[in-house]
């Protein structure tokens, strides 16, 4: 799929991670009506998240799941790690109210995450057209998330892929998947401040729901 094949109107958009600079940059240009399940965390592997859209979230975020990681976003935050899908919690557990050994805001945490679920799922079911964001992956991974997603999205959708490369400029690939884009660049060049770039990655598209 081509990038001038994605530039259109959606009736939603979720980021796939890899961390929050997809979101963060659909929030800004005000293209994220609603918060996705995976916007303010950390998911390195595009294979754990295909098992986690497969297995429709069953068991995410479970506590029994949940161990501490490290201290985050100079130390008001814990990262907490879920073991069973290998994803990063960034935000939801600030120190103020969380220890290491006391994720004392858990059952909030939880419920929220329960409703976005519930959102998202609705939304693969209702949405006339979706575009995904996501940040890494490989070939084999991109294969087996449009398996993922042409099971799971009732309609249509498209995913905007940015695989990770040592190149300074943005590259668009061929691998040949009916509805996965795939732009080659060094991710880290793209992740946060280049608003520049993700103003350009992002033109024409929109959002456009039903009343």
């Amino acid at each position: 799929m081509k990038l001038k094949e994605i530039k259109k109107n959606y009736s939603m958009i979720y980021s796939l991670g890899l961390n929050c600079a997809p979101s963060n940059h659909l929030r800004y240009r005000g293209l994220r009506p609603f918060a996705g399940v995976l916007d303010w965390m950390i998911s390195p592997s595009l294979a754990d998240v295909n098992r986690l859209l497969a297995n429709r979230f069953v068991n995410f975020m479970e506590l029994e799941n949940l161990t501490f990681s490290s201290y985050y976003d100079n130390d008001s935050k814990l990262l907490i790690k879920d073991n069973y899908y290998n994803i990063y919690s960034a935000h939801d557990f600030k120190t103020d109210k969380n220890t290491p050994d006391s994720l004392s805001c858990y059952p909030e945490v939880k419920e929220k995450y329960k409703r976005r679920i519930g959102r998202f799922l609705r939304e693969m079911e209702t949405s006339e057209s979706i575009l995904f964001i996501r940040l890494g992956g490989s070939y084999d991974e991109a294969v087996e998330l449009q398996r993922v997603l042409d099971s799971l999205v009732k309609h249509n959708y498209c995913v905007l892929l940015i695989s990770d490369s040592n190149s300074s400029t943005m590259i668009e690939e061929n691998w040949g998947l009916d509805h996965i884009c795939v732009l080659n660049c060094h991710i880290s060049k793209i992740m946060w401040d280049n608003y520049e770039l993700w103003s350009s990655l992002l033109s024409g598209i929109g959002i456009s729901r039903p009343q």
